[in-house]
């Protein structure tokens, strides 16, 4: 079945490559000797492919298909794999030490017990990959073991796990000291960071979506158009940071220190901000219909054609607040103009 497939992939060679003489010669010699170091497999077809026990160190391999493939105990030494496709692939046991993995797809792949450490892998996408036994540029990882071994990352392999990929879903960061991190555009769903510090971070443009950040210091922190949705921000400390355009539908703001920041144009659709501290916000053109203000303090707020359709306002304080051309519960509101 190997030599048959790998025939397959000899008749079927990408269009294009630039020497299609060496590719073959480089074929031929992985399929008579299952070895080829150093080699050129750029944008080739391994797809289903049984490549166990391979010796395809140093090669490089920048845009190859390996989807499905059974890549065990393979040798990837120091190989060049930015934007290959390992999705599905079987990769136990494989020595990926030093590998280029930067933008490749490892989703379901398996990587028990593979060695990824001293790999390159900013953006690689390795979506429901198992992980068990595996040597990783943030330490051993065993969160994807099916028994008693399993061990969810500690907060110190979270955050090195974060640097290496750059995005890191439902990552355990609580009580990290992120200050002054440069985190813009990065994917943090469902991320733990409960009493994190973030002061003065940059997290423009990134998704921390459902993530938890209760408690967290955001101060002077750059939110700009950030995706907040049904995030819990309860009781943390905002003051001074820019969150204009962000998205925060649904989020938990209660009991939260809002003092000064800027949320002009945010949408707060049904978001919870009772008992918050908004005072000398400027909320302007944002979007709070269906929100909880119960109990909070908007004395000073900018107000300015702000929607505060269906709106609870109870106990609200709204001294010294702008309302010029907002939508109220009892209609326009021109008194701030």
């Amino acid at each position: 079945m190997k030599e048959l497939l790998l025939f397959l992939i000899l008749s079927q060679v990408l269009i294009g490559i630039s020497s299609a003489g060496d590719f073959e010669t480089n074929l031929l010699k992985l399929k008579a000797t299952n070895s080829c170091m150093n080699c050129d497999f750029n944008g080739a077809d391994f797809i289903g492919v049984d490549l166990s026990n391979a010796n395809l160190s140093s090669s490089s391999l920048r845009g190859a298909n390996f989807s499905n493939a059974n890549l065990t105990n393979i040798n990837l030494n120091n190989t060049d794999l930015t934007k290959a496709n390992l999705t599905g692939a079987i990769l136990i046991k494989a020595n990926l030490k030093g590998a280029e993995l930067v933008l490749s797809l490892m989703k379901e792949t398996n990587l028990s017990s593979a060695d990824l450490s001293e790999a390159e892998m900013r953006f690689a996408d390795i979506t429901k990959a198992t992980l068990c036994n595996t040597k990783t540029p943030w330490g051993r990882d065993n969160s994807g073991c099916n028994n008693t071994d399993r061990e969810l990352l500690d907060t110190t392999a979270s955050l090195l796990k974060l640097r290496a990929l750059k995005h890191c879903k439902d990552c355990n960061l609580e009580g990290a000291d992120l200050s002054y991190a440069d985190l813009r555009s990065l994917y943090l769903v469902g991320a733990r960071l409960k009493n994190a510090n973030l002061s003065n971070a940059i997290l423009s443009g990134a998704n921390f979506s459902k993530a938890n950040l209760g408690g967290a210091n955001l101060y002077g922190a750059d939110l700009k158009k950030i995706d907040l949705t049904s995030a819990d921000l309860s009781g943390g400390n905002i003051d001074y940071a820019n969150l204009s355009g962000a998205k925060l539908i649904g989020a938990n703001l209660s009991k939260a220190n809002l003092y000064g920041s800027n949320f002009n144009g945010v949408n707060l659709t049904g978001a919870d901000l009772s008992y918050a501290n908004l005072s000398g916000v400027d909320l302007g053109y944002s979007n709070l219909s269906e929100a909880n203000l119960t109990g909070a303090n908007l004395s000073g707020a900018d107000l300015s054609y702000t929607n505060l359709i269906g709106t609870n306002l109870s106990e609200t304080n709204l001294t010294g607040a702008i309302l010029c051309n907002t939508e109220t519960p009892w209609g326009i509101e021109y008194s701030g103009c």
